[in-house]
């Protein structure tokens, strides 16, 4: 009986918990290519991106943008979509490029996410 009371409390104080914090509209999210680390595969490169959730609270449905100008001058871009990223977590992407990625300016641009 004790131990029902107890569980009962328990669900209560962390569903008011729940109820009463404040809502987060947004956390910080970091992308980064690590072109230190890309790699030349079969006459393309693999280029590693980390994106990184910096919050207290999982997001779904990333997106963002990887882009750079090549080697002949055209703007290039890969988008970046990833379905979870849990709190305080990171996950890597690997991109195909065709222009080594050491030569070039990359800019890496966070777009989207929802909140859990």
């Amino acid at each position: 009986m004790a131990i029902s009371a107890v569980l009962v409390l328990a669900t209560a104080g962390y569903l008011i918990y729940r109820a009463t914090r404040e809502q987060v509209e947004a956390v910080p999210v970091r992308i980064a290519a690590r072109v230190d680390e890309s790699q030349a595969v079969e006459g393309r490169y693999v280029l590693p991106v980390d994106v990184q959730n910096l919050g207290d609270h999982t997001i779904h449905q990333f997106r963002g943008q990887v882009s750079w100008q090549d080697e002949a001058g055209y703007q290039q871009q890969r988008e970046i979509e990833i379905d979870y990223i849990g709190e305080r977590a990171t996950q890597r992407v690997y991109l195909i490029v065709p222009d080594n990625p050491r030569r070039l300016q990359i800019a890496a641009t966070p777009h989207s996410y929802l909140l859990d």
